[in-house]
């Protein structure tokens, strides 16, 4: 019965991360496709001022619009994202 527990477990907790990777791409259906500077900072958990540099380094893509304020596209953050955490 041990084995069949640990199985039962297992299930749960894979069922579980599922469940949470749909919310979450629900959750980012129902957001902006654009970010602005404190949006996509606090999408990737860093700082507006790491992200400025990263910007002006060109190691994470941004477009500008009106005048000029950086905006950044979800799916490139989440493309940049899943390259540093070998995805």
């Amino acid at each position: 019965m041990e084995k069949a527990d640990a199985l039962a477990d297992m299930l749960k907790a894979f069922s579980d991360l599922v469940a949470d990777a749909v919310v979450e791409k629900l959750r980012q259906q129902d957001a902006p496709r654009l970010l602005n500077v404190r949006e996509a900072a606090r999408y990737l958990k860093r700082s507006e001022r790491w992200l400025r540099q990263e910007v002006a380094v060109g190691r994470i893509a941004c477009v500008r619009e009106g005048k000029g304020r950086p905006r950044f596209d979800r799916a490139v953050l989440d493309r940049w994202i899943e390259t540093r955490h070998g995805g």
